[in-house]
C-alpha cells in the first residue's frame, strides 16, 4: 500500500474534450467516447471561455485536446492558433492520424505535440507510420502509442515490430487499456508492459523538439517515471485520498464542466462561471483509470 504521490511537473495540465465524433469504433473505447451525439463546439465561444479559466490559474499550460477524433473538427487549426496568440500554452492533440497526408502537411504547425494512438482493430498502419514520419521531419514532437488490448495482445506486439520499421526513429509506446476492470493482463503480458517504451527515439531529434515533461513523480519518496506503474501494480485505488484534481490537472468536457476523467465533478463550468475555486478535492472513485490523474499529487489525509 502507498500513502502519497507527489507529481514533479510544474505545468497546469488540461484535457479538453471537444466531442465524441469519431471514425473508429474500438471495442475497448471508453463508454460514450465515440457515439457521435456530442457535436463540435463554436470555436470562438470555447476559446474565450477557456482563456478566462486559464487566467485564474495563471500558469504555463499544457493543453491536451481530445475527441472523439480531434482532427475531424474543421475549426481545430483556427482554435489552436487563437489560443497560442493569447496564452503561454503548449498544444498537444490526441489523434488516430487518419486524416490525409495533405491535411497534415497543411496544418502540422498548429500543434506542438501530436500523440498518435494506433488502434490495431481499426488503423491503417502504413498511413499511421507515414503521418508520424511527416511530423518527425517537421520537428513536431510525436510518438505512436500502440493500444495493447489483452484480448489481441500478440497482434498488438506485431504492430510494435511493424512500426519499428518506420523511416524515422520517433518513440513507440505500448499503452495499457483498462475499462471498468473488464480487461485483465496475464503475467506474460504484464512482463511485456513493465517497460512501455518500445523504441527510444533519436535523441538528437528528441532533445530538440520535446515539449512535454517526462512522467516524474515521487511515490512515498521513490522516484517513478512509468505512467503505467499504478495499473501494473494494482495501485490505482485512491478513494478518500486528497487529490490535486482541479489544481494541477483537470478535464473540461464538451459542455464546459470542470471534472476528472473519472467523472468526478468540481461544480464549475467554464461557460457559466467567472470565479473558480482552485483547491484539492477528496477522491470519490473506487478506481482511477486516467494515467495523468493517477500520477497527480495526492495523499491519504489524517484520520483516513
Amino acid at each position: 500500500m502507498i500513502s502519497s504521490i507527489k507529481n514533479l511537473d510544474t505545468d497546469l495540465i488540461i484535457e479538453l474534450e471537444l466531442g465524441n465524433v469519431c471514425n473508429f469504433k474500438c471495442s475497448y473505447c471508453f463508454p460514450g467516447a465515440n457515439t457521435g451525439d456530442n457535436l463540435w463546439p463554436d470555436p470562438d465561444i470555447l476559446a474565450n471561455a477557456l482563456l478566462r479559466y486559464l487566467k485564474v490559474h495563471g500558469r504555463k499550460t499544457r493543453l491536451y485536446i481530445l475527441g472523439g477524433e480531434t482532427t475531424l473538427w474543421k475549426h481545430l487549426p483556427q482554435f489552436c492558433n487563437t489560443l497560442k496568440m493569447a496564452h503561454d500554452v503548449t498544444i498537444s492533440i490526441s489523434t488516430n492520424a487518419s486524416k490525409s497526408l495533405r491535411w497534415w502537411n497543411q496544418y502540422w504547425h498548429c500543434f506542438d505535440v501530436v500523440h498518435i494512438s494506433l488502434h490495431p482493430e481499426e488503423a491503417d498502419i502504413k498511413h499511421t507510420i507515414e503521418v508520424a514520419d511527416l511530423l518527425y521531419e517537421k520537428d513536431i514532437e510525436t510518438n505512436i502509442d500502440i493500444l495493447m488490448s489483452p484480448d489481441n495482445f500478440e497482434d498488438c506486439k506485431d504492430y510494435v515490430e511493424q512500426v519499428k520499421q518506420s523511416k524515422n526513429k520517433f518513440p513507440i509506446i505500448a499503452k495499457t487499456v483498462l475499462i471498468d476492470g473488464a480487461h485483465k493482463y496475464n503475467n506474460e503480458q504484464l512482463e511485456y508492459m513493465k517497460d512501455p517504451l518500445k523504441r527510444v527515439p533519436d535523441m538528437t531529434w528528441y532533445n530538440r523538439v520535446k515539449r512535454k515533461a517526462r512522467t516524474s513523480m515521487l511515490v512515498d519518496g521513490k522516484l517513478i517515471h512509468n505512467d503505467n506503474y499504478f495499473v501494473l501494480n494494482d495501485l490505482n485505488h485512491f478513494k478518500g485520498w486528497m487529490c490535486h484534481l482541479g489544481v494541477d490537472i483537470v478535464k473540461i468536457d464538451h459542455k464546459g464542466n470542470v471534472k476528472g476523467n473519472c467523472g468526478q465533478l468540481l461544480e464549475q463550468n467554464i461557460f457559466n462561471d467567472n470565479n473558480f475555486l482552485i483547491q484539492p478535492v477528496i477522491c470519490e472513485q473506487d478506481t482511477c483509470y486516467c494515467s495523468g490523474e493517477m500520477c497527480a499529487t495526492k495523499w491519504i489525509p489524517n484520520g483516513f
